[in-house]
C-alpha cells in the first residue's frame, strides 16, 4: 500500500506563479541534466523523464485519461520554460508509481 505522504502530484500542461521548466523537458528529449527511466504504475509501464533543472512535473493529458487519473482543476500558474515561452497550468492530478521497488 502506498504511504499518502509518497504520493506526488503531478501538473499537467494546459500550464500565474512564475516556475521553471527546462526545453528538453517540453521536447520530450534528454538534455545534460535530464535522465530517462521506465518507472510503473499500477503494473503498467510509465516513461519518465528526470530533469534536475525543472521546478515542476508535467504528464500527457492523454496519458492522464488512458490511467485513470483524477484530473482537478487548480489556480492558474505561469511557467517559463528554459526557451523563453510560457505556459499555463490549470490542472493538475495525483499519480504515484514506482521506480526500483520505492514509490514516488
Amino acid at each position: 500500500m502506498l504511504d499518502p505522504k509518497e504520493i506526488q502530484e503531478v501538473e499537467m500542461t494546459n500550464t500565474m506563479e512564475q516556475q521553471e521548466i527546462s526545453i528538453h523537458a517540453l521536447n520530450c528529449s534528454l538534455g545534460y541534466w535530464t535522465m530517462k527511466v521506465t518507472g510503473y504504475h499500477f503494473k503498467k509501464p510509465l516513461h519518465i523523464l528526470i530533469d534536475t533543472g525543472s521546478s515542476h512535473n508535467f504528464i500527457d493529458p492523454a496519458l492522464v485519461q488512458q490511467l485513470g487519473c483524477l484530473i482537478r482543476s487548480v489556480l492558474p500558474k505561469k511557467v517559463a520554460a528554459s526557451n523563453g515561452n510560457d505556459m499555463q497550468v490549470d490542472k493538475m492530478c495525483t499519480i504515484s508509481w514506482l521506480l526500483q521497488k520505492l514509490s514516488f
